[in-house]
């Protein structure tokens, strides 16, 4: 008798699961899903690169502090791209603007091997890279930004940044397959990024139109009517790359019990099992109050390390400051979205894009200019400082009256 019932109970599950699987999705929602995919397996490509060309800088026995400069190219490329990127939607589209920038960067890490042994190729290439990837990435979030409404924005950003977390989490496990020297993973990378170019396709007749901008000056306004959102973008991207680029070398020097893939592994996987849970706390703690969370959870983090490297609390901390770090982008981007609504959403981002440029720019310089000086502290001491300030300001955020 008892297992009949779990028969039948096990039926029903299936039976809903396949109504829910054939039912037809809103069109919002179509084009969430497409670009939440395909910001999956950007993240893969993400989740890898950045340490694969540190690594093998590092076999070519360049500095920490170069290191840092060289992982800044990319936001570096992406700053000053930033501000022309609406002039350039409008004339080849949402989509055109997508696959460009897609192609270009694919064939730019074609070239990482091709260069290799030069320094300063490795440079160029990764500004070049930084260039084209600005579109994939910004479109995108401008996308998501001007198709969902307030009602869903939470859960929109939530479900584009959990499966971009999946593959931030993923990404690492590239190196421990193929490693990161020669041509392999660089044509994994290449290869990524041409499939990530699918899902939009699929949804090309949503794509939004853009209308004449306001220009440069206007998002300087933009800036001054609300920065919250944009040092939480700042301090995303310090944090962001840092860890990427630079905590393999921090852990290949002081950890002996845990391999560089796995840490970043755990770091992904952090970022995306956390989204779901902030996104709910989101909508019923508030935006701010999600964002001091995030942040006593990236400080916490940075006081203890030094002091847990060889224990069993490391997976725990890395886990958290996955979570936190990847999280805090989400979270001001729900900001960002409540604060300005549907109408400025794509100066709005362009603003967000260029500050989180601005903190991925100076972040790995800064942290590996204090990796040097105090080879144990510096590093998370490159973390901890940047999400002190976000936590005095979403004091005097509250203090103001703001959400």
């Amino acid at each position: 008798m008892g297992s009949r019932i779990q028969g039948i109970r096990l039926a029903r599950l299936v039976r809903d699961i396949l109504y829910l699987v054939r039912r037809p999705l809103p069109l919002h929602w179509r084009v969430i899903w497409a670009l939440a995919v395909s910001a999956c397996l950007s993240g893969v490509m993400l989740g890898f690169v950045p340490a694969i060309v540190s690594l093998n800088l590092h076999d070519m026995g360049v500095s920490s502090t170069l290191v840092g400069m060289n992982s800044a190219m990319p936001y570096v490329a992406l700053l000053l791209v930033g501000p022309f990127l609406p002039h350039v939607v409008r004339r080849v589209g949402v989509l055109g603007s997508i696959l460009w920038g897609g192609v270009g960067t694919s064939i730019s890490l074609v070239l990482f091997p091709l260069m290799s042994g030069s320094v300063v190729a490795w440079f160029v290439l990764r500004f070049v890279f930084g260039v084209f990837y600005a579109f994939p990435w910004m479109v995108a979030e401008i996308w998501i930004s001007r198709i969902s409404s307030n009602a869903v924005r939470g859960r929109a950003v939530a479900l584009y940044m959990s499966l971009w977390g999946i593959g931030l989490a993923c990404g690492p496990q590239v190196i421990t397959l193929v490693g990161y020297k020669g041509w392999t993973p660089f044509l994994m990378a290449a290869g990524l990024v041409f499939a990530a170019l699918v899902p939009p396709c699929l949804v090309r007749h949503l794509q939004p139109e853009f209308k004449e901008e306001r220009g440069r000056g206007f998002m300087l306004t933009l800036l001054h009517m609300a920065p919250l959102p944009f040092l939480v973008a700042l301090v995303a991207g310090i944090g962001e790359v840092v860890v990427l680029a630079l905590f393999p070398l921090y852990a290949t020097r002081f950890v002996t019990t845990l391999t560089m893939s796995s840490a970043l592994t755990v770091f992904g996987v952090g970022g995306f099992l956390l989204q779901p849970l902030g996104g709910w706390m989101s909508d019923r703690m508030g935006r701010v109050r999600l964002l001091a969370v995030y942040v006593l959870m990236a400080i916490g983090g940075a006081a203890v390390l030094p002091f847990v490297l060889e224990g069993g609390l490391l997976w725990p901390v890395i886990f958290l400051w996955g979570g936190a770090i990847i999280g805090l982008y989400g979270a001001g981007l729900m900001l960002l979205g409540d604060v300005f609504g549907q109408g400025d959403t794509a100066g709005g981002n362009a603003v967000y894009g260029m500050a989180f440029t601005i903190g991925s720019i100076g972040g790995p310089i800064l942290a590996g200019w204090f990796m040097n000086v105090s080879p144990l502290f510096g590093f998370p001491f490159a973390i901890g400082l940047p999400f002190s300030l976000v936590l005095l300001a979403c004091v005097l955020w509250r203090r103001h009256g703001m959400a």
